[in-house]
Formats: C-alpha cells, structure tokens, sequence
C-alpha cells in the first residue's frame, strides 16, 4: 500500500491541483514535507493554470499566492458556474430597454447572515446612491424583488464598496466618505461617518 507521502513528486502535485484551496491549506499542515511541497511557487502555478487572466496584474507588483488563490476559490464558491448562488439566476429572463426613466447599475452587493438580527441579506449599493436591503429567502420564491428597506439620503456618490462584521455595516462611496451602520430587523440606521 502506498501513502499519499510516498508519491512521485508529479503525482501527489497533480492530486493537490484538484484539491480546493482550503483542503490544501490543511494539507500543507500535515508535515513538513507537504508544508514545503505547497510552498508559494506550487500556488502560483496552481492560479496561473486555472485562471484566464495575467498576475500579477500590476508589473512588478509583490503578489501573495497563497492569498490571492484562496480568495479567488472563495469566490468561485460564491458566484462560479456551480455555486451556491446559482440558484438566484433566471435563464429565461429577458431584459427590455426603457428609455423614458434611467435605473442606476448596482455597483455593489454584499450578502449577509446574521441569524441573531435577520437572515440571509443581501444589501445593494448603486451608482443612484441607494442603499437597498432584500431578504434572500422572499427573492428567491418571488418573481419580484422588494426590498425590505431603501434608503438614499445619506449618500451623495456612487456606492462602491459596502462590508459588514456582525450587526454592522460600512459603506464607501465616491462622495468620499464611510459610513458605519447598525443592521436592525427593520433596514439599516446610521451611525457615524467618516471622511
């Protein structure tokens, strides 16, 4: 019987290529042998065949591989062709033209689970400096989206970036400035501000 440590080198880096990032990160736990063989050139490789485009995509740009393939699986998990937000797709949608009224592009969304508060969120910012909340669980058994809460005052540029950790929520906008929230039950309501 053979071990997975006594594998040709070409062999047990061919398995690991089919391995997601997290399960190699515990791999490379195992021993020292395993810790060196999934050093950051064995990343670098790993990304660089399963990915379309250039890294590090500034020249000369110090670039952690470790990091940028765990994120990229973590995001594969989340939207990639088997992901666990496929299920939001709708094939047979159509999108129609409407040139009387002018709906803002979603710039950002950021999906939430606080279970203590209200679950599974998904929060959008877009270029109108709206700020919308939808219950994932009504959108996905609904046929129309409508938000839970909508709020536009406290913005005055596009939202680009929203992040949260627990009940709290920051925005980031062109206008310049970062707003903390407190994620209630009902919406969101304003804390602070940052410039």
């Amino acid at each position: 019987m053979v071990t997975i440590d006594c594998l040709p080198l070409e062999i047990f880096r061919l398995i690991c290529l089919f391995l997601n990032a997290f399960d190699l990160l515990s791999l490379k736990q195992v021993c020292q042998k395993f810790n060196k063989l999934l050093g950051s050139n064995f990343w670098k490789r790993r990304l660089l065949r399963f990915s379309s485009g250039d890294y590090p995509c500034l020249p000369n740009k110090e670039v952690n591989w470790i990091d940028v393939s765990i994120e990229r699986d973590r995001h594969l998990i989340l939207f990639g062709p088997n992901s666990i937000c496929s299920r939001f797709v709708r094939p047979e949608a159509t999108s129609f033209g409407i040139d009387a009224m002018h709906i803002p592009p979603v710039y950002t969304c950021l999906v939430t689970n606080v279970h203590q508060i209200a679950p599974e969120l998904l929060i959008l910012g877009d270029r109108g400096r709206v700020i919308s909340i939808f219950s994932l669980n009504s959108v996905s058994n609904s046929e129309t989206w409508t938000p839970l809460s909508t709020d536009a005052r406290f913005h005055s540029g596009w939202i680009w970036s929203i992040k949260s950790l627990g009940n709290s929520v920051v925005t980031g906008s062109w206008d310049g400035n970062l707003r903390h929230w407190i994620l209630s039950n009902t919406g969101i309501s304003p804390q602070s501000v940052y410039k």
